[in-house]
């Protein structure tokens, strides 16, 4: 079966990894695009030799009578494409986050149960082949029962962050904003009804004014163990670790580089910890050939791509989804908190 898409947002997103993934996929038929901007659009649309362009979301709605619908444009806009395109009879895949507020989430999820239609986010890292190793693991109980995770998200100072006039700055919390969801559904893919959350940062670079902070902290408390989420905006490195903690063990990935790393050091005698470092070495040099493969001659080793056919296959019921509509949501409600805690400490700073 080929399914009509049609994509809302000609954005860096589309242009990098919606489009060039979907126009080469043989059951997906991209029927058409959207965006304000004209000018965007028409040069989008003769990059990729897309005919139909549309600046209305209605009009594409009603024309092209799309199956799927990838919503790509600003946070604000996610909830009211989302249920118009779901009111037309479209399943939506939704760039992260799911929207601005719960209220939204809930309005998108009541939309779809009463369509009866699926609706996906685009939690990206969650299918990065490493991540998904790293899933299989703990399911497998290969390091034993579950305890703990602890996430490192790095993005560099000179990207976004050092850009005063860079979009995520007006956002209610700043950069946070932005790639706090990240850190939040790679914790809750292990933590399971998460109960409460702590959250702490610091003003370090004075040069960067419009920062709230270049250093921040989340702790969760789930059901069935703690997890630590650091953001770090104030250092010249981009980097994802990962490190998931077990009763036998514990796991390191690496997202960047696609490595998956699992360690065992039951004591400290000299001939344990050479047999680890050796397992180390092996896994890193497995690691470092499947993957110079695996961007030489497969688009497996994109996560947007695995989420894309993954969702596919979860439209035509051949699989499920793990990143749809109540996860997005339960993403969007932490994050809320995160927000919410962010502000009254930075309120009472300025006091």
């Amino acid at each position: 079966m080929e399914f009509k898409t049609a994509i809302i947002g000609c954005g860096l997103i589309s242009q990098t990894k919606y489009l060039p993934i979907m126009t080469c996929l043989k059951n997906v038929e991209v029927v058409g695009i959207c965006d304000l901007n004209k000018e965007l659009l028409w040069s989008v649309g003769k990059k990729y030799k897309i005919k139909n362009l549309y600046t209305d979301l209605e009009q594409l709605l009603k024309e092209q009578k799309p199956d799927i619908i990838v919503v790509a444009t600003p946070t604000k806009t996610h909830c009211d494409i989302a249920v118009k395109s779901i009111e037309k009879g479209a399943h939506v895949l939704i760039e992260k986050p799911m929207a601005l507020t719960v209220e939204e989430c809930d309005k998108i999820i009541e939309t779809a149960e009463k369509y009866n239609r699926k609706v996906g986010v685009m939690h990206n890292q969650i299918f990065n082949p490493a991540f998904l190793k790293a899933i299989e693991s703990v399911k497998g109980l290969q390091i034993g029962k579950f305890v703990g995770i602890r996430i490192l998200l790095a993005t560099s100072i000179d990207d976004f962050p050092s850009d005063k006039n860079h979009w995520t700055h007006k956002l209610p919390a700043g950069v946070i904003d932005e790639t706090g969801p990240h850190g939040i559904y790679l914790a809750l893919a292990f933590l399971k009804n998460v109960t409460s959350l702590n959250v702490r940062f610091k003003k370090l670079l004075d040069e960067y004014p419009w920062l709230i902070g270049e250093d921040f902290e989340v702790q969760l408390e789930g059901e069935n163990g703690l997890g630590s989420i650091r953001f770090l905006y104030g250092s010249k490195t981009t980097d994802t670790w990962i490190e998931i903690f077990g009763t036998n063990g514990f796991i390191k990935v690496d997202l960047q580089s696609r490595k998956f790393l699992k360690f065992s050091r039951p004591n400290l005698d000299a001939k344990t910890i050479l047999f680890s470092e050796l397992r180390v070495i092996f896994q890193s040099t497995f690691n470092l050939i499947k993957n110079s493969l695996g961007y030489l001659f497969s688009l497996k080793i994109n996560p947007h791509y695995n989420g894309i056919i993954k969702f596919i296959d979860w439209i035509s019921g051949k699989s499920d989804y793990p990143s749809d509509a109540k996860q997005g949501r339960e993403v969007v409600r932490l994050m809320e908190k995160i927000n919410k805690e962010i502000l009254k400490i930075k309120d009472k700073k300025n006091c």
